[in-house]
């Protein structure tokens, strides 16, 4: 048997750590997307509760907060696009 252990972040995490690093020009964001429908996340308390267990406060920078309400939005009106279809 083997010692060896790989720890396998949580998609609570993961999105977390997405959302904080809000790179643009990868695929971050197309993940969040992936990520906040995972989680049936749909509001910005929910992303902000959610980075605060993982993150402080002072540590979330307005580019992140910029980059989850954007993803909301385009989320939103997908939706609602999708309704009228």
């Amino acid at each position: 048997m083997s010692n060896v252990r790989v720890w396998t972040p949580t998609a609570e995490y993961i999105l977390a750590m997405k959302v904080c690093a809000a790179r643009a020009d990868t695929q971050d964001a197309e993940d969040v997307k992936i990520l906040l429908r995972h989680l049936h996340i749909t509001e910005f308390k929910q992303v902000e509760r959610l980075l605060l267990k993982y993150v402080p406060e002072e540590r979330i920078a307005p580019k992140s907060r910029f980059f989850i309400e954007e993803i909301l939005q385009e989320t939103r009106a997908d939706n609602e696009e999708s309704c009228k279809i």
